[in-house]
């Protein structure tokens, strides 16, 4: 994932949330480093959605483009285009939402 310089800075994705069984936690990390460590009451549940922090990220930012994208007019209809985004980040939404509550593997 390639951000902008503009964007916000964050490490790219793919993040993976994974049991640490030996200290009874869940690690979050990068192909390159651990990024976050929760432990407690919903740490399967918060590491889950930590994890997909870089997706959601792209989804709604593809959202906001192209919801924000001027036409020839220089107006922003909700047009036929930007129907079929936002139906689409509702599905991948469906889809991160389904990952985020799936049990976390070891």
């Amino acid at each position: 994932m390639t951000q902008p310089k503009t964007a916000s800075k964050f490490t790219p994705g793919p993040w993976n949330a994974k049991v640490d069984v030996d200290r009874e936690r869940f690690l979050i990390d990068s192909p390159s480093i651990i990024l976050a460590i929760t432990c407690g009451g919903n740490d399967a549940a918060n590491a889950r959605l930590i994890a997909k922090a870089p997706e959601m990220y792209e989804m709604l930012s593809g959202l906001l483009k192209a919801i924000t994208k001027e036409d020839e007019h220089g107006s922003t209809p909700l047009c036929y285009k930007c129907v079929q985004v936002l139906s689409r980040s509702i599905s991948e939404a469906h889809r991160i939402k389904a990952e985020i509550d799936r049990k976390v593997t070891p």
